[in-house]
């Protein structure tokens, strides 16, 4: 195929394929893709180079949603370096002690007394500087390291929010964003319960098991102490 049009034609039918439904077992399942296109010699002048240009579209198409296709362009180039980055350092952020925890206060509307905090997770990359969360959280969820990072993050807010609680003499919300994978994580109510233990953030807790299933249900209340 030589014109670009003729290969949105192809993409746009090769999708609509792969967006029928099939049945396995009785079973309805349903599929998304992602195509990336990348033309000759506009977009790399051999193979290696096509297909390195074509992965970089896929990734674009694939962050812009599901069932999209997208073509190759000299922007995606830096992007596509910048991920490489982000996804080679990841490995060492957490064992050199590269990430950062921001804290945010949120203001109580009736009085304008601190109420609590919010945690915000940064990176201070060697190369790239300090990094917003959405900058990498999506790599780390790739590479299988998000739920290690989040645990890290849970410890260190609950240790800083004890520190704060102690020097206020009241108790203090620490509000933590978590992604759904951490959540669902089967290990996940036991590793924030020895968290909770270790920083005695919370005097007191009750917990609720539901058996079979990766969450659980919980109840807590925090006292000066």
């Amino acid at each position: 195929m030589q014109q670009p049009e003729e290969c949105a034609w192809l993409a746009e039918n090769l999708l609509a394929i792969v967006r029928d439904p099939i049945m396995i077992q009785g079973e309805t399942i349903r599929v998304s893709g992602s195509i990336g296109i990348a033309l000759y010699p506009a977009d790399g002048a051999d193979i290696p180079s096509l297909l390195k240009a074509a992965d970089s579209a896929m990734y674009a198409a694939k962050k812009s949603g599901k069932n999209r296709y997208r073509f190759f362009s000299s922007e995606m180039t830096s992007r596509a370096k910048e991920r490489l980055q982000v996804e080679q350092g990841l490995q060492q952020a957490l064992a050199q002690q590269q990430l950062r925890v921001f804290y945010q206060p949120t203001f109580s509307l009736h009085d304008g007394a601190i109420h609590g905090f919010e945690a915000l997770l940064r990176w201070q990359h060697p190369q790239l500087g300090l990094l917003p969360s959405a900058r990498f959280i999506s790599v780390a969820e790739e590479a299988g390291l998000l739920t290690a990072m989040e645990l890290w993050l849970l410890k260190t807010v609950c240790q800083q929010g004890r520190q704060w609680q102690q020097q206020a003499g009241r108790p203090l919300n620490m509000a933590v964003n978590l992604s759904a994978a951490t959540l669902a994580s089967a290990t996940f109510c036991q590793q924030l319960a020895e968290i909770l233990q270790q920083s005695q953030l919370l005097k007191r807790r009750v917990w609720r098991w539901k058996s079979m299933k990766p969450r659980c249900k919980r109840s807590t209340s925090a006292r000066r102490g």
